[in-house]
């Protein structure tokens, strides 16, 4: 099994295993499936790109794997909402205005 990864085109798989999942990525409807789905899409690159000696994708992904992990961790740390009648630091006062942009307000010129 080890040598058909090895093989140049053994390891051909995982790339696209690892593709199709940054694909799939974009389906995600939820940031927690989003990162759970780039975590894996990060170990899948990182078999590709050792398997062929794609040093540029691996130091990527090798990069990408522990941020979305911790950030994985960061979302599963925080606390879910608030029960009714509770009142957080948070919703007693209005948000802060300038935080809330929208897309207009951010405009491209041509130069």
């Amino acid at each position: 099994m080890i040598e058909n990864v090895t093989h140049p085109l053994g390891a051909d798989w995982l790339g696209y295993l690892a593709a199709m999942l940054v694909f799939c990525s974009f389906y995600a409807r939820t940031i927690v499936v989003l990162r759970v789905v780039a975590i894996t899409s990060n170990m899948a690159f990182i078999g590709y790109a050792v398997a062929k000696g794609l040093y540029p994708v691996l130091i990527l992904h090798v990069v990408l794997l522990p941020l979305n992990c911790v950030r994985l961790a960061q979302l599963r740390a925080i606390p879910s909402a608030p029960s009714e009648g509770t009142v957080t630091a948070d919703a007693s006062r209005p948000p802060d205005a300038s935080c809330h942009q929208s897309i207009s307000d951010h405009t491209l010129s041509g130069g």
